[in-house]
């Protein structure tokens, strides 16, 4: 919920597929912004947790904040993300393996990762990401704790 560049906060990066009657399918793309440690972007700020913050200018999602069935369905479907795909350890240990795969081209010894190519202000910086990245898991985490109690 921290991807501001999305439905909720920015109007674009999605499409809706007609799959049979009566049924829309949401297609998310430009996914950039998933794990976002700020509420940056052109709006200032994603959508929290608890859809407080959503106005009627989002009416799909005001739609289902204000329905308590499907308040009640969202959060079990944020628990059970939070418990079975995105559970902690499992997060890191593939945050580690990407890392790990991908650390020879942008660090070294076959470093691709420079001048107008790379956003890294020096080496260093490639594992100080990762370990922010795995901080911001941790947090998420520590939102679906208090926003639905195991």
């Amino acid at each position: 919920m921290t991807n501001w560049d999305t439905y909720g906060a920015m109007a674009h990066n999605y499409y809706f597929y007609n799959h049979s009657l009566n049924k829309l399918t949401w297609i998310p793309w430009d996914n950039n912004e998933s794990f976002s440690t700020s509420s940056g972007g052109p709006t200032g700020s994603s959508v929290n947790l608890s859809l407080s913050s959503v106005s009627s200018a989002w009416p799909l999602i005001r739609y289902l904040a204000d329905d308590s069935v499907y308040y009640d369905r969202y959060k079990k479907y944020v628990r059970t993300f939070a418990d079975a795909t995105f559970e902690t350890s499992e997060v890191h240990a593939m945050m580690d393996q990407y890392h790990t795969l991908i650390s020879r081209y942008v660090i070294g010894p076959d470093e691709t990762e420079s001048g107008k190519y790379t956003q890294l202000t020096n080496t260093t910086s490639f594992t100080r990401e990762l370990n922010t990245l795995k901080q911001h898991v941790v947090n998420r985490q520590s939102a679906v704790d208090s926003f639905v109690p195991n």
